[in-house]
């Protein structure tokens, strides 16, 4: 299986660096065993446009806290200053199957890195923001609708004090 070839940077890692990161990975990763992961694509400019509580597959579900599945939609950004220039595209998650994989480790007791315990009372994790924009990437599905999404975006704790 070919590896991902980034066509964009992000920030100060250009394609370039992103792909030779990605070339010694690869390198490595073949040094004990040939990879079988998925293709990635990406990285895409998406924007938030939902986010619902993530839940066990049990019957009845059971929310899991301090995580969130996402409904992603794509941008077009022609002037990041001028927010009346950001045009969504055709390009969609189908549904709220983005992770957003700061919230992996998150638990009933730990999120973030914070005891729940050591907050303020009424102070809670939450979800990212509708409409904040975000990288994303995608691998053809995985059996469930539409694609598997993953990207990366530090939530914020809020409560009344």
């Amino acid at each position: 299986m070919k590896p991902t070839v980034f066509t964009a940077g992000v920030g100060r890692l250009s394609a370039d660096i992103l792909n030779s990161f990605q070339s010694t990975t690869n390198q490595v990763d073949q040094m004990y065993a040939p990879f079988q992961g998925p293709t990635w694509s990406g990285p895409h400019l998406m924007k938030v446009k939902l986010s619902e509580q993530m839940q066990t597959t049990d019957d009845p579900p059971v929310d899991i806290p301090n995580r969130w599945l996402y409904d992603l939609v794509g941008m077009q950004v022609e002037d990041i200053r001028d927010p009346s220039t950001w045009y969504e595209q055709d390009f969609e998650t189908d549904g709220p199957y983005a992770i957003n994989m700061i919230e992996a480790p998150n638990t009933d007791t730990i999120a973030l890195g914070v005891a729940i315990s050591s907050l303020p009372s009424g102070f809670s994790l939450q979800p990212i923001p509708d409409d904040t924009l975000v990288w994303a990437y995608f691998t053809p599905d995985t059996g469930q609708p539409g694609f598997q999404c993953v990207w990366s975006a530090t939530n914020q704790f809020d409560g009344g004090c």
